[in-house]
């Protein structure tokens, strides 16, 4: 039995997984300046020894976040190769 590769959905797949990429990439971002502007700044939010950690913390994880969103946006480009590959074989 011969199996249909099923374009509409692939493509769906696509759409959504560049949707949720961009979400995730900007509520990041959002979430990071918040952090940058009210913890362990003097300002009177958060500050100690412990804020000082916590910020320390999460500046890491943002050192690695680039690159977690740059795996995203490869695998959007695989899929959409992959797409563009799969229908120009069925179409020869």
């Amino acid at each position: 039995m011969e199996e249909k590769v099923e374009f509409t959905e692939l493509e769906k797949s696509l759409v959504t997984l560049k949707q949720l990429t961009e979400k995730v990439d900007k509520n990041l971002s959002n979430v990071n300046n918040l952090l940058k502007e009210n913890i362990n700044t003097g300002a009177g939010v958060w500050d100690s020894e412990e804020a000082a950690q916590y910020r320390e913390r999460w500046e890491t994880f943002m050192e690695e976040f680039p690159d977690i969103i740059k795996t995203f946006q490869q695998q959007e480009t695989n899929l959409e190769q992959f797409i563009s590959n799969m229908k120009k074989t069925e179409e020869s």
